[in-house]
């Protein structure tokens, strides 16, 4: 049955390979059926310790807005067992309703519902969370030339509706009353009125009949962007860069081993999710604390005693997916639950491709990342090395930078002498070298002849103001037209940060947001900064 409503880790292994056809047994994934509080349960347990499987979300046809067989979908992604992913429109135009993450990339968003997550380390997420979708043109995060989105790869019924198109999405005829813009290559190619194709190397912008004025703030020629970002319930900004695969769906069913349904949280409002008494079959995606990942499918149950059959099984967390005729579970090549109509997407789990490569060279940088150019770039040169966790190397974009850590990427981006210094507080660190150089360059300064303060973290305009510095240092040019900032830096930081902008290196943009002066800098901000340095310098 369908539900329409109103308005924590490695990146994606790139795979190059073809799976095998499923179908043959792993031991790392079990068929099982338990009777459970008198309902028949049908079962796939996976062993998430095994390194040789991974799950994935994927689209059927791999397009989103397809359907196809469970069956189909999961042989043709060489699945060992499946079970079908979120709701979806499933009487009208197949579209998805919730979010769908694949390798990284939201190939769907949704506003409402819970999700499933899991990174290729196999390290599981489970949760509510809700997307804002912001974008740029011409390299500025500020009005009047930011811009925001409905929905990534929906088709809305609505004048009102602002949405992006991506080659990921099923085409379907736009409509005559709106206006489209055309990006390729982070560039905007063309703006039409009403329909036109979807570019392999872009993405289409549409703005619909009541909201063509937003389309002003594209100009052909210019640079345009957009980030998806999740925030919780409560409001709080959610990290999920290295969950690099996620199926939405809902409600969520258990959390820390409690029963927390609660269907109107999550903007449900059909009674076949929120009555107690709308009976079906439901299917969850659960995790024990033994470390096995559970499919289940369990018949004749509302989602509040589908909570609880997951809580009698001992879920540590679970969550919800799509149920009634849709419902289906898949294993080791055939059904144990079949569905009654095709599906749009679905969670498998297969044997990781031998060939898989992480193309970044970090566990937590997608390709499709703001970021992922510039922070390969800067480790290839060995500036960025990240921070190597057993075996796996994590780039964590989105944790803020430190002083000590800004002090350790200049040393490597610019080749700096060593120096001497006073500081107490970083003799002997790690940083103690690092800290040296960039003062003995004048690149940096402590806090006082004694105190470097590595451990506190940067702001933006330090990291503009000092990136500045350096490029005056190497003789690049300060010709560019100055810019009035919407949001002005400290007294002492103005002169350097207007420097900057005449130098080419700052619009009004700090990575992939407004220029925030007083904000702590993230890494991967300060990574696309430092790049467009170098780059200006010759190194």
């Amino acid at each position: 049955m369908k539900q329409k409503v109103g308005a924590a880790l490695l990146a994606a292994l790139m795979l190059t390979g073809v799976p095998t056809a499923a179908g043959a047994a792993d031991p790392g994934v079990a068929p099982s059926t338990q009777t459970v509080l008198g309902r028949t349960v049908q079962l796939v347990y996976i062993n998430l310790n095994d390194p040789n499987l991974e799950v994935k979300a994927v689209s059927a046809e791999n397009k989103v807005g397809e359907t196809e067989p469970l069956s189909a979908l999961a042989t043709r992604n060489g699945a060992l067992a499946a079970i079908n992913g979120g709701y979806f429109n499933a009487y009208s135009d197949g579209q998805p309703l919730t979010v769908v993450r694949t390798n990284g990339k939201f190939v769907h968003n949704g506003s409402f519902g819970a999700v499933f997550g899991i990174n290729a380390l196999n390290k599981p997420f489970f949760g509510r969370m809700y997307p804002t979708i912001e974008g740029s043109t011409g390299g500025s995060w500020s009005w009047p030339n930011n811009w925001t989105a409905w929905g990534i790869n929906h088709y809305y019924d609505n004048a009102s509706a602002i949405s992006i198109l991506t080659p990921d999405a099923k085409k379907r005829t736009l409509p005559a009353s709106g206006k489209t813009v055309v990006v390729q290559n982070g560039v905007v190619s063309k703006i039409v009125s009403g329909d036109t194709a979807i570019p392999a190397n872009g993405y289409l912008v549409h703005f619909g009949a009541n909201v063509l004025s937003s389309a002003n703030a594209f100009s052909v020629g210019e640079q345009a962007s957009y980030k998806i970002s999740y925030r919780s319930s409560a409001g709080k900004p959610m990290n999920v860069d290295a969950v690099g695969n996620m199926m939405g769906g809902g409600p969520l069913l258990v959390s820390g081993g409690a029963v927390v349904v609660d269907p109107a949280a999550e903007k449900f409002t059909d009674p076949k999710q929120t009555s107690r008494d709308s009976r079906s079959t439901r299917t969850f995606i659960g995790w024990r604390s033994d470390n096995r990942l559970v499919f289940a499918t369990v018949p004749n149950v509302s989602v509040y005693e589908l909570a609880d059959v997951a809580k009698a099984l001992n879920m540590t967390h679970a969550v919800g997916m799509d149920s009634g005729a849709t419902a289906g579970l898949y294993a080791n090549g055939s059904y144990l639950t079949t569905p009654g109509r095709e599906v749009p997407n679905a969670v498998v789990v297969r044997k990781r491709d031998a060939s898989s490569v992480n193309m970044s060279g970090y566990v937590d940088v997608f390709q499709d990342h703001y970021a992922y150019q510039a922070i390969a770039n800067l480790k290839q040169k060995g500036v960025m090395g990240g921070e190597v966790v057993g075996t796996s190397r994590f780039f964590n974009p989105s944790k803020t930078m430190t002083r000590a850590e800004l002090a350790a990427v200049l040393t490597q981006a610019f080749a700096l002498p060593a120096g001497q210094h006073a500081f107490r507080d970083a003799k002997g660190a790690w940083y103690d070298s690092f800290a040296g150089a960039v003062v003995s360059a004048g690149y940096m300064a402590g806090y006082s002849a004694t105190e470097f303060g590595g451990n506190d973290a940067v702001t933006e305009e330090q990291v503009i103001a000092i990136l500045a510095r350096i490029l005056a240092k190497h003789g690049v040019p300060a010709t560019q037209k100055d810019l009035w900032l919407q949001n002005p830096p400290s007294s002492w930081a103005e002169k350097d940060v207007h420097l900057a902008i005449k130098q080419g290196l700052l619009v009004d943009a700090f990575g992939d947001k407004a220029f925030l002066p007083k904000d702590q800098a993230q890494r991967a901000g300060v990574a696309v900064l430092l790049d467009l340095a170098m780059k200006k310098i010759g190194k």
